[in-house]
């Protein structure tokens, strides 16, 4: 899988969100530049995979709102959250891998856990500050990018696959997309994207 799978599912929940969350799509930021994305590199020491830079050229992060986790409940960093944070996780952290970069955090303000690709391999992870980082699907494959975002798009469109049931569900509240559990959910007018 490659940016053009980022591409595809990525556009696929851009358009899902302008349709049914209007207040999480327009968290949105513009992409990234390719003089940016070089920075980038340029500061890490090391190219970035093509799935986080397919998904950096599309929009660079979110902007930190109430509306922008919404991801399974994280929402996209933009480069130089994720930047600081990488900094800060390869700092305090001695499981960090080197090639390690996380893309998406609980809260984009101040970032506690999220999600991280390793650029060597593409596959992903989940990073926290108060635990050991660990791989996605380590007991099969593991899990790229473009099948993360995949999960998100079966969750959205089917109501079904891995983010669904854990127990964690899409809903909607104030044309926001905020993914919670529908057996204790205490968002006031939250309410399922599939009943």
């Amino acid at each position: 899988m490659n940016s053009h799978d980022v591409t595809e599912r990525w556009a696929w929940i851009g358009d899902w969100l302008r349709d049914r969350a209007p207040r999480s799509h327009a968290s949105l930021r513009p992409g990234a530049s390719v003089e940016r994305m070089a920075q980038t590199e340029q500061q890490l020491g090391f190219p970035l995979h093509t799935a986080l830079r397919g998904l950096w050229s599309l929009n660079d992060g979110v902007s930190d709102s109430e509306a922008s986790a919404f991801l399974n409940g994280l929402g996209p960093l933009p480069l130089d959250v994720a930047l600081e944070t990488r900094a800060f996780l390869a700092d305090e952290v001695p499981e960090w891998g080197p090639l390690w970069v996380p893309f998406t955090a609980d809260e984009v303000g101040e970032p506690w856990s999220g999600d991280f690709i390793d650029c060597g391999s593409g596959l992903t992870g989940q990073w926290c500050m108060d635990e050991e980082p660990g791989m996605h699907g380590e007991s099969c494959d593991g899990l790229t990018l473009p099948g993360l975002l995949g999960y998100v798009v079966e969750a959205l469109r089917a109501g079904t696959g891995p983010l669904i049931g854990r127990p964690n569900a899409p809903g909607l509240v104030d044309g926001a997309l905020v993914w919670a559990d529908p057996r204790d959910v205490c968002t006031p007018g939250w309410a399922p994207v599939h009943a």
